[in-house]
């Protein structure tokens, strides 16, 4: 079952990644409490990005993932 509605969350949380990625082009220096929690998020959003790409693996993939066939394949594409 894929839920589309966290893929979109996921989708949000790489344009706050791009957006962690331009915050030292842009100069802005945060002043206040809300600035500086918006600064937070901007620079934790890949935290956001794996936590939900890790809930949507283990939702749709985790009981059929057979991580010994997944490193093996890996292995020989070395």
């Amino acid at each position: 079952m894929f839920l589309n509605s966290i893929n979109y969350l996921r989708a949000i949380a790489i344009i706050i990644i791009v957006a962690g990625h331009c915050d030292g082009l842009s100069g802005w220096e945060p002043n206040n409490i809300v600035e500086k929690s918006v600064e937070n998020l901007i620079r934790g959003g890949t935290d956001i990005f794996m936590f939900i790409s890790g809930f949507m693996f283990y939702h749709i993939y985790f009981r059929n993932f057979d991580y010994r066939g997944f490193v093996r394949k890996k292995y020989r594409k070395c």
